[in-house]
């Protein structure tokens, strides 16, 4: 993968309720952040599963097209959808569908997202991702 931008040097991390972790640099410095941002909250967001199925090659230099998109919105589960497309020859070399969930920390057991990350993403997707 080509890497297009010295912008991708720096990224954010951000939490359910839209709040932002920290800015950290390239290799990533910022899970001593993430560990004390949790001593302040009583939720974690975790993978529960995740599916992947390698369709065809790609080379170093090949330009990449990659997007994730929400396929369902829980009351406390996100299933994302990931496609990765060579963008020199149109053709989808890579497909993934993973399950992410809030947990309580005190219970351990399943939590709700937020009001505002659910009407945030059903303002973006619609309605449909709260189909089964």
């Amino acid at each position: 993968m080509r890497i297009l931008s010295s912008t991708l040097a720096r990224r954010a991390a951000y939490f359910s309720d839209g709040t932002t972790l920290s800015y950290c640099s390239w290799p990533p410095r910022w899970p001593r952040a993430v560990f004390a941002l949790l001593k302040t909250r009583n939720w974690l967001t975790v993978i529960v599963h995740v599916e992947a199925d390698y369709l065809g090659p790609a080379a170093f230099y090949d330009l990449l097209r990659i997007s994730v998109a929400t396929a369902r919105l829980g009351r406390s589960s996100l299933h994302l959808d990931y496609r990765v497309i060579n963008a020199g020859n149109d053709q989808e070399i890579f497909t993934a569908r993973m399950v992410m969930v809030q947990v309580d920390l005190a219970t351990e057991t399943s939590r709700p997202w937020s009001t505002a990350f659910r009407e945030a993403l059903i303002g973006y997707h619609g309605q449909q991702v709260l189909q089964s």
